[in-house]
């Protein structure tokens, strides 16, 4: 079959009076297809009849040779759909996670905001403290060395103020510190949400370039299909 093959495309190559091209097939023009299958026929019968079987063998061989590749290219087709479906919810994967960690970090710079936006109160100043403390420290010095009636009375006083002075001045230590020690705590949390968005990022771009080169991969074999079929209208005529 195959010398025959070689024989027939050698006959056309040689008799390019005879055939016109189609896509990459060739045909006998069409003005005197009917002509030469009956001069064919009347000049030798058998010949005739020959040459048209092994035409129409040719031409079987061809069909189910571009019906195989019609079969595998949807094959294909089907198996590059179900990997594109894979990479789109990959994708979709990487872009919850991203506003996921997006979304973190934004609630994180708020609370720091409005951490560092709170008032003290008006007790909690250093200006307190030491006015408290001067008062003290002079109501006590009245009680100690005046003696007039009722200085003895300033020295409790005094007393009272200058630890309450005390007091709200280490509250307000601790205070400072308490603040200082959260903000802290905010900033390597952001800090370790930030340090996973590059990696998120090259994900998303391999995912989204995965998903291009399947719907190239799909398109490309879509024509295909397109041009087998093309060819198999042409061989049945």
């Amino acid at each position: 079959m195959a010398m025959e093959n070689k024989k027939l495309q050698e006959f056309v190559t040689s008799h390019p009076e005879f055939f016109e091209r189609k896509g990459d097939c060739f045909v006998l023009k069409s003005d005197i297809h009917h002509l030469v299958e009956e001069y064919a026929r009347l000049v030798d019968p058998d010949e005739y009849e020959r040459v048209r079987q092994l035409v129409a063998a040719v031409q079987r061989d061809h069909r189910e040779e571009l019906e195989q590749e019609i079969r595998a290219s949807q094959e294909e087709i089907l198996r590059q759909k179900q990997q594109l479906s894979q990479y789109q919810l990959k994708l979709q994967k990487h872009d919850d996670e991203m506003n996921r960690v997006k979304g973190e970090i934004s609630g994180l710079k708020v609370k720091m905001s409005q951490m560092m936006k709170v008032q003290k109160p008006i007790y909690a100043s250093a200006l307190v403290f030491w006015l408290l403390a001067a008062i003290g420290v002079g109501c006590m010095y009245i009680g100690f060395f005046f003696t007039m009636a009722g200085a003895s009375a300033f020295l409790p006083v005094g007393l009272v103020l200058l630890l309450l002075g005390l007091m709200l001045q280490s509250r307000q230590l601790s205070s400072n510190r308490s603040p200082g020690v959260r903000e802290e705590a905010l900033k390597a949390e952001i800090r370790d949400l930030e340090s996973k968005l590059p990696m998120l990022k090259i994900q998303r771009a391999t995912a989204l370039q995965q998903i291009i080169v399947a719907k190239q991969g799909i398109d490309h074999l879509e024509g295909k299909i397109r041009s087998f079929e093309h060819k198999k209208k042409i061989i049945n005529g």
